[in-house]
């Protein structure tokens, strides 16, 4: 059995056979959990399983998978991943040897800076290898399996399956520690956000605003310290540190250098203190 294991909701167009190849070892298995009728099969062999199908969106999906199998209780490292994430088998043996590294409790890889995405925190940031951030997104959440099973009853906060929400709920729980970004891993998202959501959009809002609400998990989404590019000497900082500022925003600079609104996002959302 392998050390990791990523979990993935596959619907017709899923991209997890690229994930997987087939002629290396790798340090993760491949647990299929689909959403309906479905022609994937298992294959052992190549450490690939197919779940039990469920219906629903995905967070309802896998809440009721992880409390009926327990097996993923034997796994070190536990994604829970959209299936339209465009990487290789690579990059995740890279993202799960970065997680073991820095003891991360909850992790996801970076989205490529063409990606499809909702928050730039969770984009590529240049400067760095790697971010210890107050946010990591539900649309690939990794976790260490002592840190799912505190979080798991989190599920239950968001009966719609969305997820929305979660995210914050799952830092605040956490203390804001051990929860990271892994810029020298970088995935593409390759669909527009929420676009299979935007009919219950009002019903998902009001679960997020409940969350955040009764729990008092506010959406802090700031990085707190990185890894530089060069060297591997970890610089612990504040995130308001003028010099960590500079590295995190340059990290950034393709992407704001044209765009005063987006630059002002970025900034606004290190210096805040929630």
């Amino acid at each position: 059995m392998a050390r990791n294991l990523i979990i993935v909701r596959p619907g017709a167009a899923s991209l997890h056979q690229c994930w997987v190849d087939r002629g290396h070892d790798r340090s993760f298995d491949l647990l299929l959990c689909p959403y309906g009728a479905t022609s994937f099969v298992s294959e052992p062999e190549h450490g690939i399983y197919l779940g039990a199908t469920h219906a629903g969106l995905k967070w309802a999906g896998l809440k009721a998978l992880l409390h009926e199998w327990q097996g993923w209780r034997d796994y070190e490292y536990i994604a829970l991943v959209d299936d339209d994430i465009l990487a290789s088998q690579a990059n995740w043996i890279r993202f799960f040897a970065l997680c073991a590294k820095v003891k991360a409790r909850l992790a996801q890889p970076a989205l490529t800076q063409d990606s499809y995405f909702s928050h730039v925190i969770t984009l590529q940031n240049k400067s760095y290898i790697l971010r210890e951030t107050t946010y990591v997104e539900c649309m690939m959440p990794c976790f260490h399996r002592d840190a799912l099973a505190d979080l798991l009853p989190t599920l239950a906060e968001s009966p719609s399956g969305s997820g929305w929400g979660l995210e914050h709920l799952w830092a605040k729980r956490l203390g804001y520690k051990d929860i990271w970004i892994m810029d020298a891993v970088a995935m593409r998202h390759t669909r527009p956000v929420g676009g299979a959501y935007q009919a219950r959009k009002a019903e998902f809002t009001e679960e997020y605003r409940n969350i955040v609400r009764n729990h008092d998990a506010p959406a802090l989404m700031r990085s707190l310290s990185g890894y530089m590019q060069k060297g591997q000497k970890v610089e612990k900082v504040d995130g308001d540190n003028p010099d960590f500022l500079r590295l995190y925003l340059s990290g950034y600079w393709d992407l704001a250098r044209d765009n005063s609104t987006r630059f002002w996002r970025i900034l606004k959302a290190q210096i805040e203190k929630g």
